[in-house]
């Protein structure tokens, strides 16, 4: 229905700089109109800087606790990267001062995007689009991410599970069910 909506915005590569993504994305960010988040791991939201440095002004939807542990997850990140800038410039012979914000104001920007959404409380994210977010145990604010959108004579659930489940961990509820889709 023209409506643009990213499930997650992970990075994947890990090593010397590897897990700071320098690359463009396949498609314009600020052509987003919302991006969900299922939960905090960095192959989940460590790109999220990344995409409102390049243009998404959009919200960002996900639990109010993974909300508060993105916060603390990018922020770690970003004070390595910003220190990792720091050693090759003073490495390279360069001027200390940055040549782009640190990335931690990007962290400070990308949080401020996020819009904490309870478990079980369906929401519209886009004029078309409803979101309903359930517990999926995998970590503290882990969410199943169930869409509900038009389709042709009815609409449709699309159910998106991110990672799932930790059973028997004293500290974690169980998962609740797979949403139907």
């Amino acid at each position: 229905g023209g409506e643009r909506i990213l499930l997650d915005c992970g990075t994947a590569r890990f090593g010397k700089r590897k897990g700071r993504s320098d690359v463009d994305f396949p498609f314009p960010p600020s052509s987003l109109d919302v991006v969900v988040l299922s939960h905090a791991h960095i192959d989940h939201c460590g790109n999220l800087p990344h995409l409102v440095r390049q243009g998404f002004e959009g919200p960002i939807y996900c639990t109010p606790a993974t909300r508060d542990l993105i916060g603390l997850m990018l922020g770690e990140s970003a004070r390595i990267q910003d220190e990792e800038d720091h050693v090759l410039r003073l490495l390279n012979g360069e001027p200390d001062e940055a040549t782009s914000p640190p990335a931690l104001s990007w962290v400070q920007r990308t949080l401020c995007q996020c819009a904490g959404v309870p478990y079980g409380q369906p929401i519209p994210i886009t004029p078309q689009t409803t979101l309903r977010l359930t517990d999926a145990g995998h970590i503290l604010g882990s969410a199943m991410v169930s869409l509900t959108l038009p389709g042709i004579g009815r609409d449709v659930t699309l159910t998106f599970t991110g990672d799932i489940g930790r059973r028997g961990r004293p500290y974690l509820r169980q998962m609740d069910d797979v949403p139907p889709a």
